[in-house]
């Protein structure tokens, strides 16, 4: 696919203000995989850089919308698979404590090794 740096001016400026026409497919879309609003931000700057990324492969003869309504959700599903591979952060309650164990402690030892499989992980 062709950089979209190297397009012409023209329609580079074209491009500007397509996106901005359609903004509230951007919106909809980052709002309905996102609850957090920092999250929705910056899915939303996904979407956009995506956008001006595969902007050289866009074929004018179909919709725009059509295609930054398939774009922007192929983004979302993909930081929605993102987010789901990545474990919940654990509550720093619930981390066991990290002193050496004695030799008289084989629970503090499981313990501590569930830890380490887990940082692995």
């Amino acid at each position: 696919m062709p950089d979209a740096t190297a397009l012409p001016a023209d329609l580079r400026s074209s491009f500007a203000e397509r996106p901005e026409r359609h903004y509230g497919i951007v919106v909809k879309i980052a709002a309905s995989y996102s609850r957090d609003p920092d999250d929705r931000r910056e899915l939303a700057q996904e979407i956009a850089a995506q956008l001006w990324r595969a902007y050289p492969g866009y074929d004018p003869a179909r919709p725009f919308s059509t295609w930054m309504y398939r774009i922007a959700l192929n983004v979302a599903i993909g930081d929605l698979r993102g987010r789901r591979r990545r474990p919940p952060p654990l509550p720093l309650g619930e981390l066991p404590d990290l002193a050496d164990p004695s030799p008289a402690e084989p629970e503090r030892e499981r313990q501590v090794q569930a830890l380490y499989r887990f940082i692995a992980r």
